[in-house]
């Protein structure tokens, strides 16, 4: 498979990279647990997967994901992107209801020197209990850095 798109983590304005934080949370847990490491996993192979699809096949990407823990092979279907209310903010979306886990990253597409990059500004898990959803808040910071990047892509992108 062909790669479409450089997959980028940007720092807000206060320089805080909020999808590695994400991801740095996962790694802790991950040492201590295999339920962990299932979620790391999935999040890391998700974002790779997401290099190799085009911008024109974002909206409501579905795909089928397979890790292995601990010498078992685990696979998963995932309704992997998904378009929010403002464009064009996406969602990446790892859905495991069976370990009461919603991995969720907002991103938006640009080029920027002919190159397509899908830069992620948020990071968060959803919660059922208690039931936490900051998606609307997230929705409304990326596009905030969005809007940041279009004015001046330099500074957040290298070609």
């Amino acid at each position: 498979m062909e790669k479409k798109a450089s997959v980028v983590s940007i720092s807000d304005e206060k320089g805080i990279d909020h999808v590695d934080l994400l991801r740095t949370a996962l790694i802790n847990e991950a040492k201590f647990n295999r339920n962990g490491r299932v979620k790391l996993t999935f999040f890391l192979k998700a974002l790779q997967y997401l290099g190799y699809i085009d911008k024109s096949e974002l909206q409501n990407h579905k795909t089928t994901l397979t890790i292995v823990i601990d010498g078992v092979s685990q696979t998963e279907h995932f309704l992997l992107v998904k378009p929010l209310s403002k464009q064009p903010i996406y969602e990446l979306r790892i859905s495991l209801p069976q370990l009461h886990c919603w991995i969720r990253a907002t991103f938006f597409p640009k080029y920027y020197h002919n190159q397509l990059y899908y830069c992620f500004a948020k990071g968060f898990v959803k919660t059922r209990n208690p039931d936490y959803d900051p998606t609307n808040d997230m929705i409304q910071q990326t596009y905030l850095m969005y809007k940041k990047v279009q004015r001046d892509p330099g500074k957040y992108l290298s070609s």
